[in-house]
C-alpha cells in the first residue's frame, strides 16, 4: 500500500521540478546582476532538489525488474512520445529524429530505465554487502563524483553530467536503501527542515554572490551532485517521512500522475506554452511579480498538465 505522506513528497518533487524549469525557462543563466531578478536565484535554491528527491523516493522503496514494470514505464513513454510526435506534426516542425520517441526523449527516462534495468544488480549488492561495505562505497563514490563530478575538477569528460545522469542515480538510489535498512542519521531527522530551509536560502545566497562577482559558477551552484543539493533532497524527504497521514485515496491517484507531468512539460511545444502562460500571469496578476511569478505560473501550468496526465493514469505505478 502507498503511503500517502511519501506520494505527498512525490507530489511535491514534481512541483518542484516545474518550479526549477519555470524559472530557468524564463530567465535562463543569470550573467550580470543588472538582468537577474534576485529572488529568482532563491527560488531555484529552494527548487533544485525536485529530481534527486523523486530518485530518492525510488531508492527508498526499491525499484523490482519486472517486466510489467518496464513495460509501463515504455508505455507512458512512448504514449507522451507520439503525443509530442503529434504536436510537432501540427506545428510542422516534425524531424525524422522525433520518430524514435524512446530514444530521444528527455535525459532523466534514459538514466531512469537504466536504472530500472540494473536494479535488480544493484538490490543484490545492497542485499549481500554488509553495512560496512555499502557505507564505504558511498563514501567512495561521493568522494569521486564531488571532485571529478562536480567541482573542482570539472574535467571534460564526465560521466556524472552534473547529476543529470544514471550514474549519479545509482548514489541516490543506494544512499536511500542504506538509510532505509540500516539507520537514518539522528540529526536528519529532528532538523530536516530548519536543514533544508537553511541550504536552500545558502544555494541561492551563494547564487547571488557568484552572479554579483561575475564568477562563472551559478550553475555548478544547482547541479544534481552538489553535495549540498543531495544533503538537501534527503532533508526534503525527510520532513515528510516524519508525518503520520492516513493513506488518502485521492493524494496517491495524483501521485501516480507525477512521471507522467513530468514527460509533458519537457518537450519544446510545452515550453512555449507555459512561457504563455508566465505572460499572462505577469500581464494580468496583481501579486506576479518576478519570482512570485515562478511560483504561481509553475502551480498553476502544474494543475493543467496534471489535469492532461490522467490519460495515462492507470500505467504510471511503477
Amino acid at each position: 500500500m502507498r503511503s500517502s505522506n511519501i506520494e505527498l513528497c512525490r507530489i511535491a518533487s514534481i512541483l518542484l521540478v516545474i518550479v526549477y524549469h519555470c524559472a530557468s525557462w524564463i530567465q535562463g543563466s543569470p550573467i550580470s546582476i543588472e538582468t537577474c531578478y534576485t529572488p529568482s536565484l532563491f527560488i531555484r535554491g529552494f527548487a533544485v532538489i525536485g529530481v534527486d528527491v523523486f530518485v530518492f523516493i525510488t531508492g527508498w522503496f526499491g525499484l523490482k525488474c519486472k517486466r510489467s514494470s518496464i513495460i509501463n514505464l515504455l508505455f507512458i513513454v512512448l504514449f507522451w512520445g507520439i503525443v509530442h510526435v503529434f504536436i510537432l506534426w501540427l506545428l510542422d516542425n516534425l524531424t525524422w529524429r522525433n520518430l524514435f520517441v524512446i530514444s530521444s526523449t528527455n535525459w532523466f527516462v534514459i538514466s531512469y530505465v537504466c536504472l530500472l534495468l540494473f536494479s535488480e544488480m544493484i538490490n543484490n549488492y545492497i542485499e549481500n554487502s554488509s553495512k560496512r561495505g555499502i557505507g564505504m562505497f558511498l563514501t567512495c563514490f561521493f568522494a569521486y563524483q564531488t571532485w571529478f563530478g562536480w567541482f573542482p575538477a570539472l574535467p571534460h569528460f564526465d560521466v556524472f553530467q552534473g547529476g543529470y545522469s544514471f550514474v549519479s542515480f545509482v548514489f541516490i538510489y543506494v544512499l536511500a536503501r542504506y538509510m532505509r535498512i540500516y539507520n537514518i542519521p539522528a540529526f536528519m531527522l529532528k532538523y530536516n527542515l530548519p536543514m533544508y530551509i537553511a541550504i536552500s536560502l545558502l544555494l541561492g545566497f551563494s547564487a547571488y554572490l557568484s552572479v554579483s562577482y561575475s564568477i562563472p559558477v551559478t550553475d555548478y551552484i544547482f547541479k544534481y551532485n552538489n553535495p549540498l543539493v543531495i544533503l538537501s533532497a534527503a532533508c526534503f524527504f525527510f520532513s515528510f517521512y516524519k508525518w503520520h497521514v492516513p493513506s488518502l485515496r485521492c493524494v496517491n491517484y495524483f501521485a501516480s500522475s507525477t512521471l507522467s507531468v513530468l514527460l509533458i512539460h519537457e518537450p519544446q511545444p510545452a515550453h512555449a506554452y507555459i512561457k504563455k502562460q508566465f505572460e499572462w500571469l505577469r500581464d494580468y496578476s496583481e501579486c506576479a511579480d518576478g519570482g512570485d511569478a515562478d511560483i504561481m505560473g509553475a502551480i498553476y501550468c502544474c494543475g493543467i498538465l496534471w489535469v492532461y496526465s490522467f490519460g495515462s493514469n492507470t500505467y504510471t505505478s511503477i
